[in-house]
């Protein structure tokens, strides 16, 4: 399922939102047009490797990385066009009425928190792992809680089916596929989408959205 609108009414521009995804296409291009050998380097210097994050972070004097911003960075980096475009996606259909919701500073700074939180959540599941963790996907996912709880009514159009869903149908079985994804990957063994950091920066949309509201949530319109 492919959202690509919702049906509320708008109160601003969605500022940070274009301002995100404007640097994650600067950093994506910047990125394609390194070398395959420097692109590798620079995944490794600049996204999330959880075990040297924690090592790092554990004993600073025994590694020359900057590890303390790779959970930051990490958000901003991605590996395949693919990747790119689900996420920005995401964030311009989810991340738009919450930024209304918030307002711009606050809208900036919960993002950046539930991206921790999920940073956090994927440090704890695969602690021991040496793979470079890229993407926005675990801030996404706190828009994507946040909407959850102050849209609960909101109905979303689909690109795949052509239909329109209840918010909460979608969200609701969206954040039940990444658990079951989560627990499959971790039973396997396997390695490739840090599906806990999408369920950590969900939690933490839910749990931070509603204390940080400007305004109160519009009601949904059906739109043609």
């Amino acid at each position: 399922m492919i959202p690509i609108r919702d049906d509320l009414p708008s109160r601003s521009a969605p500022l940070i939102v274009e301002g995100l995804i404007l640097l994650n296409l600067v950093a994506f291009l910047y990125a394609l047009a390194l070398d395959p050998a420097d692109t590798a380097t620079f995944f490794d210097r600049w996204g999330l490797v959880p075990r040297e994050f924690l090592r790092g972070a554990a004993h600073p004097a025994t590694t020359q990385r900057v590890v303390w911003i790779t959970p930051l960075s990490a958000m901003f980096l991605h590996g395949s066009l693919l990747h790119l475009a689900g996420n920005l996606l995401y964030l311009w259909v989810f991340g738009a009425p919450v930024e209304d919701l918030l307002g711009h500073r606050r809208f900036a700074l919960f993002y950046v928190a539930c991206g921790l939180v999920a940073a956090a959540a994927h440090l704890a599941s695969d602690p021991a792992s040496y793979v470079p963790t890229l993407g926005a996907s675990g801030a996404i996912s706190g828009l994507l809680g946040a909407y959850a709880i102050a849209y609960p009514g909101g109905r979303l159009r689909l690109l795949w089916p052509r239909v329109r869903v209840p918010a909460v149908l979608f969200l609701g079985l969206w954040i039940l596929l990444q658990v079951f994804f989560g627990i499959r990957a971790r039973d396997a063994g396997e390695i490739g989408v840090a599906w806990w950091a999408h369920v950590g920066g969900f939690a933490a949309g839910m749990i931070l959205s509603r204390s940080m509201w400007v305004h109160k949530p519009t009601r949904s319109r059906l739109r043609s």
